[in-house]
């Protein structure tokens, strides 16, 4: 398109030449994404991507101007309404695969080592076999807390994310790109109103600045440490109430489709009233 003089824009919703674990880089065409990706910053109408950490970080590598952040934001669902007080607070997480590399099993370390009752939901399709390996560490005590939930029509997500408390965005740091991005999942967990348990990625440090009193910073790799500060959400319901508000106005005022579609708008008509060089 670019050698055909047509205007082009591009969104990095991930910097793809820095994703993925080591093992499924290989065979990957490292180089000729690089030469894209520079390509794209320096010759599109305009570029986007999903956080200033992402936005920066590109623009340092590969010069030109900083992408636009759009964050991967959806419309406001309908204010959610949560279940009975009395329930032992649930954990949420969700994703297309449950499986290595997402930091459950970093996070199950702490979760056993918390004192306060709670609960913890999955929703995704089980690698097969990693059931085995992901549960081996729970107690018994433990492992009648789980519950592992199939896939489901995105567009049933927002109201079944609302029926929890906490959200789980574990994204590890030693990706580069899952430590510079922002994720769809800590957004969804603010839209649907719960609690955030986040890992320190630059990201998600990013989010958490501007929703205060969300929720928490875990470091999975300090177990004893995380495994306080949930219990510290989990033994106090007015905290935990609390942070599930923040974190909703934070999406209504911030990260959601309609903050951000008005700047999306501006980026393309900028771009359709600039001559094409």
């Amino acid at each position: 398109l670019l050698l055909q003089g047509r205007r082009v824009a591009a969104d990095f919703e991930d910097w793809h030449s820095e994703d993925l674990l080591p093992a499924a880089r290989r065979g990957r065409p490292i180089i000729r994404i690089r030469e894209i990706e520079k390509r794209l910053l320096h010759q599109a109408a305009y570029t986007s991507t999903t956080s200033m950490a992402l936005s920066g970080a590109l623009a340092q590598r590969y010069g030109g101007p900083a992408p636009l952040v759009l964050t991967n934001s959806f419309p406001l669902q309908p204010n959610p309404r949560k279940g009975s007080p009395n329930d032992p607070p649930a954990f949420f997480w969700f994703s297309q695969t449950i499986g290595p590399g997402r930091g459950l099993e970093e996070f199950l370390k702490a979760w056993v080592l918390t004192t306060q009752p709670s609960r913890l939901v999955l929703l995704g399709s089980l690698q097969a076999g990693y059931d085995r390996t992901l549960f081996a560490q729970l107690s018994p005590k433990f492992s009648s807390r789980v519950s592992v939930l199939p896939l489901v029509p995105p567009p049933t997500l927002p109201a079944l994310i609302a029926r929890y408390d906490i959200g789980l965005a574990l994204e590890q740091s030693f990706i580069v790109n899952r430590d510079l991005t922002i994720t769809n999942k800590i957004l969804q967990y603010l839209n649907a109103g719960l609690a955030v348990a986040a890992t320190p990625t630059a990201g998600q440090r990013e989010v958490l600045a501007h929703a205060p009193g969300s929720g928490v910073i875990i470091d999975l790799a300090n177990p004893a440490a995380s495994a306080a500060r949930l219990d510290n959400l989990l033994g106090d319901h007015t905290a935990l109430t609390a942070a599930q508000h923040a974190a909703r106005r934070a999406a209504e005022t911030t990260y959601c489709w309609e903050q951000e579609a008005p700047r999306l708008i501006a980026a393309v008509a900028s771009a359709l009233c600039t001559k094409k060089s």
